[in-house]
């Protein structure tokens, strides 16, 4: 098998847009999760849908695959907590294993792509981060309600309702985190923000304590609730806004085409690039170490994308491999 760990930014550390490459559209219960940042091994269990047609907003031009739609249930993802994995290597995990657990000092930034896709109510909808059955924080709408978003959770604090939603409008939520040991987490929460401008020119949607009475732990795993009435598309955590906010003229640093030619054991990568830079192939036989490379100083091509092929021949400690995964990344400089 021959496979991509995707994105190749190193300060991406998850993202989920369910590309049709990724998943089968239909039920989605017994696939593998794909999407950088999950737990090894783990896969959707529940009722909902890919269907085609990723959701888009103006000038962040993510359109493309699937979307996840239409179920009763909880959409449940469990995120990779290894020291080796994206969390624990950008210093990210506590000294309790948990995501954002304690000892963390820093800032965590997610975004998400929500369409309220039904007019009738629902008990809850939204995005939420948990420790095991634990909520941390939910972003999402309340039954009753004008269709409004708001923060909350099940340890503590609800924060103030935000801009009633229409249904049939995709809107792009961001969210920032901010754990601080001395005092209790607060968020940050913008509905629908420039794309094309910088963090400091946003104007903040709600800014509230977050569990006041109960500081969240950390997290271990995020459910999407109340997909029957909302769709979802494009999850990306990070650690600053450019991680997770990436604008129509600066796609996200990924691999976006692999293939496999068995005949001559020749592969073919592309993926996201920019004039001028150079770029490291590594590859990996079990997705845990990447020490080794293909190539170190690939240049790219012109325009936005680079394509490079290279013989697995060549590369002894692959010829007998049962499986090898390939990761690009962008050299210094």
């Amino acid at each position: 098998m021959v496979g991509s760990q995707q994105p190749a930014s190193a300060t991406l550390l998850f993202y989920e847009g369910f590309a049709e490459g990724d998943y089968a559209e239909g039920v989605i219960d017994g696939q593998s999760f794909v999407g950088a940042g999950y737990a090894a091994g783990g896969a959707w269990n529940t009722t909902s849908t890919f269907e085609t047609g990723g959701l888009g907003v103006p000038n962040l031009g993510m359109t493309d695959g699937f979307r996840l739609s239409r179920s009763n249930g909880e959409v449940v993802g469990t995120f990779d907590l290894t020291p080796t994995g994206s969390f624990g290597a950008a210093g990210l995990i506590g000294t309790n294993g948990l995501i954002g657990g304690t000892g963390f000092t820093g800032a965590i930034y997610f975004s998400i792509l929500g369409n309220r896709n039904d007019t009738q109510d629902a008990s809850f909808a939204g995005f939420n981060i948990y420790n095991g059955g634990d909520e941390g924080m939910g972003i999402g709408e309340v039954a009753g309600s004008d269709y409004s978003w708001l923060q909350g959770g099940s340890n503590g604090a609800i924060g103030t309702p935000g801009t009633p939603l229409a249904a049939g409008e995709t809107r792009l939520f961001v969210i920032r985190l901010n754990y601080d040991a001395a005092n209790p987490l607060t968020a940050q929460i913008w509905l629908d923000p420039d794309p094309l401008a910088a963090e400091v020119d946003q104007d903040v949607e709600i800014s509230t304590i977050v569990n006041n009475a109960k500081p969240v732990d950390g997290f271990d795993s995020f459910k999407l609730r109340g997909t029957r009435i909302w769709e979802f598309d494009e999850l990306r955590i990070g650690t600053t806004w450019e991680d997770v906010l990436p604008p129509l003229n600066s796609a996200p640093f990924m691999i976006t085409e692999v293939s496999y030619d068995p005949a001559d054991d020749l592969v073919t990568l592309t993926w996201n690039s920019k004039p001028n830079d150079t770029y490291t192939i590594k590859f990996s036989l079990d997705m845990t170490n990447w020490d080794a490379d293909i190539e170190d100083g690939v240049a790219a091509d012109p325009g936005d994308t680079t394509t490079v092929s290279f013989d697995l021949k060549l590369t002894p400690s692959i010829v007998d491999a049962e499986a090898v995964f390939f990761r690009v990344e962008r050299n210094p400089g």
